[in-house]
């Protein structure tokens, strides 16, 4: 999950969904020069530049680093396996170690060539210096530089899939020689400096940030000069901008304006695979909300394809687990709970829980009531947002069995304070974005209490079989236990657990040669470009 970098394991993407990802045929290598400027919006900020300083990266921050940063090894989607990057080859000794031979033609941006030192700190200062959700896959593991084009990775204990970890953006050892830790705004933090096919240009402050492609890239050159972000928070805003012609991507449509970008004609609407899914996350140890009895009754109350068919125009399908049903995790067997309120009621009352008072608020049996608060993450904007919908259709359900809902909308980074830093909050609308290995243990794990099991969520069953999914070697064995674990989840629901939405990007019809990478949308960047019929 690139919310945090875990541990993971691959699972297999359908060759027939992602046929739909490329524009027309990707044109030969050229040496005609880069030309023209094509901007794009996101609607939420970059946070930082240097990948790992940053507790979390997701969105619009993995997007950028696929194009400026590189790591050994890449995921590909078509070949449905790991291929080289930097590495310009591999040789897997057993489930412990592993020999990457580089790509001796490499120059970091600032011309200054890259070696196997780069890769062996880049791994020393995750362990020793990122935060631990990213520090904790690597414990064990260390790499050493062979010679100036040689590295040995290898872990303390047999691991599964070990390629998996080895998808790292690296960076420039040079640039930290004199830097000491902590001790003021870090390298890569304001200029990132990698080996990627595009340049860092400059970044505003209200935001934006533009890329320009690096003529002296080891690869395929970019056809496309310039890639430019623009912030957008407010979606129909977004629309209205790319409309008019302010730019010409956008990376997710709206579900409710995907038919006036199609009525237009000037936009190509392609559809890409989804590793998010929403849910509303529960702290497990709230004096009532640590009840499971209770947690299974909202979940009950939820009326999940009313929020499909209402934010999200039907786009997507309802989820009974962290994972969607593309993953060969996703256990078939388990049906997301239905909408029952009536359900949810005698649930609630068979538990002792009744409204003594009148005042439609059910209360405890020592008279407390069930009122609680929802947190929720809101960027600035102009009309309600797709996490401000889905929290009033929840608080409204939840009304209706007799539970009160006081919804806090919070910006960003008191957002992830709340949930990451104190673990502060009774509900939270959640936003999970996986990367397609789909590990989601951390979430889970009794260990990761007071880091990304928000939740503080405590069961020795699943620890056990996360134990036992960590230790497998068989894909078999893992897909059995990961499904096992699944049916402990939806029994214990430490998360409603809400849908997994179809996503949809605009490519203006001036841009061709494009493929979409399903995860950081931008890795083929460098295949796309504006046929001269549409240059101006």
């Amino acid at each position: 999950m690139r919310l945090f970098s875990t541990s993971r394991f691959i699972w297999i993407l359908a060759l027939a969904t992602l046929s739909s990802l490329c524009g027309s045929a990707v044109r030969a290598q050229s040496s005609e020069a880069p030309w023209g400027e094509l901007e794009y919006a996101e609607s939420e900020s970059v946070r930082g530049l240097n990948p790992y300083r940053l507790e979390t990266a997701r969105g619009a921050t993995d997007r950028l680093f696929s194009l400026i940063y590189e790591g050994l090894l890449h995921y590909d989607y078509d070949e449905e396996r790991y291929v080289p990057k930097l590495a310009e080859s591999y040789s897997i000794a057993n489930n412990q170690s592993v020999v990457f031979r580089l790509r001796p033609d490499v120059r970091w941006h600032d011309g200054e060539p890259f070696t196997a030192e780069d890769v062996a700190f880049t791994y020393a200062y995750l362990q020793r210096l990122a935060p631990e959700q990213i520090r904790k896959p690597y414990v064990g593991l260390t790499v050493e530089a062979i010679d100036p084009m040689t590295v040995q990775a290898r872990f303390d204990r047999p691991v599964a899939d070990i390629l998996q970890f080895f998808d790292t953006w690296i960076i420039p050892k040079h640039l930290f020689q004199n830097f000491a830790p902590r001790s003021g705004t870090e390298p890569l933090e304001n200029r990132p400096i990698g080996t990627g096919p595009y340049r860092f240009s400059r970044q505003t402050i209200e935001g934006h940030i533009s890329l320009d492609v690096n003529q002296e890239y080891w690869g395929e050159q970019g056809h496309i000069a310039t890639l430019k972000m623009n912030k957008i928070t407010d979606p129909t805003q977004m629309t209205l901008s790319a409309m008019y012609g302010n730019h010409r991507l956008m990376i997710q449509v709206p579900p409710d304006q995907i038919n006036t970008l199609e009525a237009l004609k000037t936009f190509n609407i392609e559809l890409y695979p989804s590793f998010g899914i929403y849910a509303f996350a529960y702290d497990c140890q709230h004096p009532i909300l640590k009840d499971a009895r209770v947690r299974q009754a909202m979940t009950y109350a939820t009326n999940r394809q009313n929020m499909l068919d209402q934010w999200f125009n039907g786009k997507g399908h309802l989820i009974a687990t962290p994972f969607n049903n593309s993953s060969p995790y996703y256990a078939h067997t388990i049906k997301p709970y239905p909408y029952d309120p009536a359900r949810a009621r005698q649930i609630l009352q068979e538990a002792g829980y009744q409204d003594t008072n009148g005042d439609d608020i059910l209360e405890t049996p020592d008279g407390e009531k069930l009122s609680f608060e929802l947190v929720n993450f809101v960027e600035k904007a102009a009309s309600a947002t797709t996490n401000q919908n889905l929290a009033a259709s929840y608080k409204s359900n939840l009304a209706a069995i007799g539970i009160e809902v006081h919804l806090v909308d919070l910006p960003l980074e008191t957002y992830r304070q709340r949930l990451f830093g104190n673990q502060d909050f009774d509900i939270a609308l959640v936003q999970w974005t996986f990367d397609p290995i789909y590990d989601v243990t951390d979430l889970f794990e009794s260990s990761a209490i007071g880091g990304n099991n928000i939740v503080r969520f405590s069961d020795p069953e699943v620890d056990a079989l996360i134990a036992k999914f960590r230790q497998a070697q068989d894909p078999e064995e893992r897909i059995a236990t990961m499904r096992e674990m699944q049916r402990l989840l939806a029994e214990a629901a430490p998360y409603t657990f809400v849908l997994s939405e179809d996503k949809h990007a605009a490519l203006h019809r001036s841009l061709a040669g494009y493929r979409i990478d399903p995860y950081y949308f931008f890795s083929y960047f460098t295949q796309w470009y504006f046929p001269e019929d549409f240059r101006y």
